[in-house]
């Protein structure tokens, strides 16, 4: 392709002894003469080509997610599946009904062990953080509620934002809801869910 756009061509003779790690010293020392006097163009092809592959992996990733081909395809998935469970775009896999721009708020139960009891903490989910895998490893939540397994009594945790670290996760239910709120002339207003 270089032969195409230029006077210059690749030299497979000094190519191949550099990768057969060749020991004759006239001919290394040939080859980064070589590669000193055309330091500057070489630099130049390698940066176009650096700028043309990014340019191409974020063309195709604007494709892939603009046009939702990894909701129709699990070919064009993300490798984390968190991502599609905890922002609602698995309801917009085919084997769902639903669909994810008719949801505006997120909801999670969260079954934890603290000790030897269970709590499950109830809010709005906010964020999440993933571990070097891609594993789940907390959940970022706020307006949270409290209630230890097996009572029926809730406590507001009174704190602004709450994080539920993964090594307490028991279980994870997560809700989805579309919250409209609609005024009347009294000046109420109430909410509505689906």
């Amino acid at each position: 392709m270089v032969e195409h756009f230029s006077n210059y061509y690749f030299r497979f003779d000094y190519l191949g002894p550099l990768l057969l790690s060749i020991t004759d010293k006239d001919l290394i020392k040939a080859i980064f003469l070589n590669i000193h006097a055309h330091l500057w163009p070489i630099f130049l092809y390698n940066l176009m080509l650096m700028g043309f592959a990014i340019g191409l992996g974020y063309l195709g990733k604007y494709l892939v997610r603009e046009l939702k081909w990894d909701r129709k395809s699990r070919f064009f998935r993300f490798s984390n599946r968190w991502h599609y469970i905890l922002t609602g775009e698995c309801l917009d896999f085919k084997h769902i009904p639903d669909k994810y721009e008719d949801i505006n708020f997120k909801r999670v139960d969260v079954l934890c062990q603290v000790g030897s009891k269970q709590f499950t903490y109830m809010g709005e989910l906010i964020d999440w953080y993933l571990d070097e895998k891609g594993d789940l490893d907390m959940l970022h939540l706020r307006n949270v509620f409290k209630k230890e397994y097996g009572t029926t009594a809730v406590t507001l945790i009174p704190t602004r934002f709450f994080i539920v670290p993964n090594k307490n996760i028991i279980n994870i239910n997560v809700r989805y809801f579309n919250v409209v709120i609609e005024s009347s002339t009294t000046g109420s207003a109430r909410e509505a869910t689906q």
